[in-house]
């Protein structure tokens, strides 16, 4: 069972690992069910998932969970703006985040994630923006879609220059550059043979390309 963020970035890995699951293990049934990843640690400590691919949240060193183990997989930062595709602004290559102020911001409350949510707000900050946030989401493609409907901007990652979700664009925001990515997260000591054998094909699926960049982006809860 594997809980996972609704992105293109883990759906590309997902159906990597899943394709060779089928050429090496082909009795093994892989579930794929989406779960944030602020409640994957407890899910995995529940047993209610075996394996998680998880954005890479910054966490204090306090709130750690030592009976979790975190691999790095992929890199896909945070660099753009998805704004509505009729946006004057989606028109631009590359802006200046301070062209931001006037458009409302679609963004997590601060609740789900302090450290991230503030260490956001601080590099806008530091290029002048404070932004416009009027209301609040709990999952990625929401964002997405009131985006879409003309409803503001959300942050995007490098992938989205390449795919931007339907109805968006992706400019890229002078300056700005914050790491993100997709973690494997798992049991420590975890020795179920099947869930370690598939934890071994998604670092070995990294281990080649996962250092560049993710060229895709489009899915759902952070």
């Amino acid at each position: 069972m594997i809980g996972t963020v609704a992105t293109a970035a883990a759906s590309d890995l997902i159906a990597l690992v899943t394709a060779r699951c089928t050429e090496l293990y082909p009795n093994l049934q892989v579930i794929v069910n989406e779960v944030p990843s602020a409640e994957q640690r407890l899910a995995l400590l529940s047993a209610t998932i075996d394996l998680g691919l998880a954005h890479a949240l910054p966490t204090a060193p306090g709130a750690l969970d030592e009976r979790i183990a975190t691999e790095p997989l992929l890199e896909d930062r945070l660099e753009c703006a998805l704004l509505p595709q009729d946006h004057p602004l989606a028109r631009s290559r590359i802006i200046e985040a301070r062209q931001l102020a006037d458009v409302p911001f679609l963004f997590m409350d601060r609740a789900y994630h302090p450290a991230f949510y503030d260490r956001v707000f601080g590099a806008l900050a530091e290029l002048g923006l404070r932004p416009r946030t009027e209301s609040t989401y709990d999952a990625l493609h929401t964002a997405w879609a009131l985006v879409a409907q003309g409803k503001g901007w959300t942050l995007g990652f490098e992938s989205h220059r390449r795919r931007a979700p339907a109805g968006t664009s992706a400019v890229q925001i002078a300056g700005f550059s914050f790491p993100f990515g997709i973690d494997l997260l798992s049991r420590r000591g975890e020795s179920a043979p099947t869930v370690v054998a598939v934890a071994a094909l998604f670092l070995q699926s990294h281990a080649r390309p996962s250092r560049a960049r993710v060229k895709r982006g489009n899915g759902a809860r952070a």
